[in-house]
């Protein structure tokens, strides 16, 4: 009688495939995770096209003139028109987080008239979610958790209401109010890290962030110009995405001889 041997695998050497193909997956995932990070980059780029060229068809429709942008209080109250409204400040007015009405309703956004998609207000990598108490029924507090509706600011030199004078405004001789006074270079819509998007613009100073740009695409961050085209700008100094280390809301954080400070300033 004969028998027949056949020889398995060792011990070690499954260990040795189990191994390899953790590599193998791990790297498959994360392929996959920038391949949706592209994805959604390639979204937020669009979103800011479509916001430049209805600042631009505005322009045109309103005989030069730019858009309002400035200061709102809750619930979309400013002085004069701007080009969307609402107030999201994480401590203040929670109310404004979820309301697509300050974005699409034409009696506090004057793009409205332009876009009816609240969708193009909203980065799809800005997921951050937020968690605040609203008085319910019987006046109880209920847990909410949301969103914010928009991602993108406008440049605070472009059509400044002069509603409000105060150290946090863009100054007046850099204030732009027709389409002739801009140059093709400036920044116009931004996309900023939610923690630090306030108002419905954005600011910066020679020597301090305003607003901390976004950071979300593998720590770029997606701007459009007044020419029409966008850019995504790689942030190349550490203490614009080290957003543990900002207090987002005193709204003048200081980095010197910081390069993407310097380039947003030179760009404004």
């Amino acid at each position: 009688m004969s028998y027949s041997h056949h020889k398995g695998f060792t011990l070690i050497e499954l260990l040795v495939v189990i191994m390899i193909l953790g590599i193998l997956a791990s790297l498959l995932l994360v392929s996959l995770s920038a391949a949706k990070e592209r994805g959604r980059s390639a979204y937020c780029k669009n979103n800011l096209k479509q916001l430049a060229l209805t600042w631009t068809l505005y322009i045109d429709d309103n005989d030069d003139k730019l858009p309002g942008n400035g200061y709102s209080t809750c619930g979309g109250i400013s002085p004069s028109p701007m080009w969307v409204s609402g107030y999201l400040n994480n401590g203040v007015c929670k109310s404004d987080f979820k309301n697509t009405d300050l974005l699409i309703n034409s009696q506090h956004a004057l793009f409205a008239q332009y876009i009816k998609q609240k969708e193009i207000y909203k980065c799809p990598s800005d997921r951050k979610i937020f968690s605040y108490h609203e008085s319910g029924e019987n006046e109880n507090k209920v847990l909410i958790s949301s969103m914010k509706v928009r991602s993108y600011s406008l440049n605070w030199n472009m059509g400044w209401n002069r509603d409000f004078n105060t150290w946090l405004s863009p100054k007046e001789n850099e204030i732009i109010d027709k389409i002739n006074q801009a140059k093709s270079s400036s920044i116009l819509f931004l996309d900023l890290h939610s923690e630090s998007l306030c108002w419905v613009f954005f600011g910066i100073r020679e020597d301090m962030f305003v607003m901390i740009p976004a950071a979300y695409h593998g720590k770029t961050g997606n701007i459009s110009f007044v020419d029409g085209h966008i850019e995504a700008r790689k942030w190349k100094d550490p203490r614009t995405t080290t957003y543990d280390k900002i207090s987002f809301h005193s709204h003048a954080h200081r980095s010197p001889e910081n390069r993407d400070l310097d380039w947003l300033f030179k760009n404004r």
